[in-house]
């Protein structure tokens, strides 16, 4: 009885290990990368702005984030982002128009569109954010995110 015991135990531990082998050799194309924040201030509101990268095993996005900091509110149209995309050879492959705040709001994202038909490749965000300073808008790049790999 110990000997069948003690061999069940082996293969469960031995198909737990092959499992886990098969597991981590696969690699993981899905995830988020972000970019360290950015900080400005304009017309005396500080501001930060931030670049993301989002895939999925069949989609590939780029993310802009900018919001008050310290946290607080702005009027309608005092803050706007824009979302850019690029591959690892440095090119644009994605863009979104300018948005801007319709409302008052502490923050907002943008993202590019047509996340569907992008080839196999490395991608990474570096987005652009705006802030009203009376008489126009400032505008600052983000940081850098790191890249993603994406299975296309």
């Amino acid at each position: 009885m110990h000997g069948i015991r003690s061999r069940a135990i082996q293969l469960v531990l031995a198909g737990t290990f092959a499992g886990l082998m098969l597991g981590s050799s696969v690699p993981a194309f899905a995830g988020h990368a972000y970019s360290s924040y950015g900080y400005y201030t304009v017309y005396g509101i500080g501001y930060r702005n931030q670049a993301g990268v989002h895939t999925t095993s069949y989609s590939c996005w780029a993310t802009t984030y900018v919001g008050c900091y310290p946290a607080r509110n702005v009027p309608a149209g005092y803050m706007g982002a824009r979302a850019r995309l690029y591959n690892s050879g440095g090119s644009l492959v994605r863009q979104s128009s300018w948005q801007y705040n319709s409302s008052t709001l502490g923050g907002m994202s943008v993202l590019t569109s047509d996340p569907y038909s992008l080839p196999t490749g490395v991608y990474y965000s570096l987005g652009q954010s705006r802030a009203w300073n009376g008489s126009g808008y400032a505008t600052y790049n983000t940081f850098r995110s790191p890249n993603q790999n994406y299975p296309g």
